[in-house]
């Protein structure tokens, strides 16, 4: 699958409906079968502003995923913290932790 504007935009949007009373939370986003994602969908989403988002938490599974995550941290600069892991179970910890500290 792949990332546009557009469906970047749509997610943050539909994203935010369902988060809008929450005080804090956290992107979880699953990677592995994505293929692409558009350049204008990545500087849209590491400049957007969410006031209650704390983290993005980024599930991937390849050597190459990591390289490209690696790549968009080092220029993307995102916002707010951005962490990747291999499983589901870890980040999903690391979440909570993360949470509970803030």
């Amino acid at each position: 699958s792949e990332i546009s504007l557009n469906t970047a935009q749509k997610m943050v949007e539909e994203g935010d409906k369902l988060t809008s009373k929450l005080s804090k939370m956290i992107n979880m986003i699953d990677i592995r079968n994505m293929s692409f994602i558009g350049s204008d969908a990545r500087k849209y989403l590491a400049t957007v502003e969410r006031i209650n988002l704390k983290a993005n938490v980024i599930i991937l599974n390849s050597k190459i995923q990591e390289s490209l995550f690696n790549l968009y941290i080092r220029f993307a600069n995102p916002g707010v913290k951005t962490i990747a892991f291999s499983d589901y179970q870890s980040a999903l910890a690391w979440s909570q932790t993360y949470l509970d500290a803030y």
